[in-house]
């Protein structure tokens, strides 16, 4: 794993754990119940482009199981010629691009 990658995993991690802990509103659980681990090779799911992109994708919807988390976290690949399509963003999204060329257009 290439020292950006394992950067971006950890982060990653603790974004997940921020929000877990803030969607528990601080309670404290058992230690048997605080965390969750999910292999991207497990759930990893083959998918047309989102909001009529255009384009295949492999889609990674992390913690989508996990009782009480309120939260979309998901990884997702385009491949070559792929684009998520314009849609209204009810929710904060948080993209990121490793490799390859992006573009975004907003109203605001």
């Amino acid at each position: 794993m290439s020292r950006l990658a394992f950067g971006i995993a950890m982060v990653m991690a603790a974004l997940v754990s921020v929000a877990a802990v803030a969607q528990s509103g601080g309670n404290s659980r058992p230690a048997s119940t605080r965390s969750l681990v999910e292999e991207e090779r497990a759930i990893a799911v083959h998918q047309p482009a989102p909001h009529d992109g255009g384009g295949d994708t492999t889609a990674f919807p992390f913690f989508s199981e996990a009782p009480d988390f309120k939260m979309a976290f998901r990884k997702r690949i385009l491949h070559k010629r792929s684009a998520i399509g314009y849609h209204l963003q009810d929710f904060d999204e948080v993209y990121y691009v490793l490799s390859g060329p992006a573009s975004t257009h907003s109203t605001e």
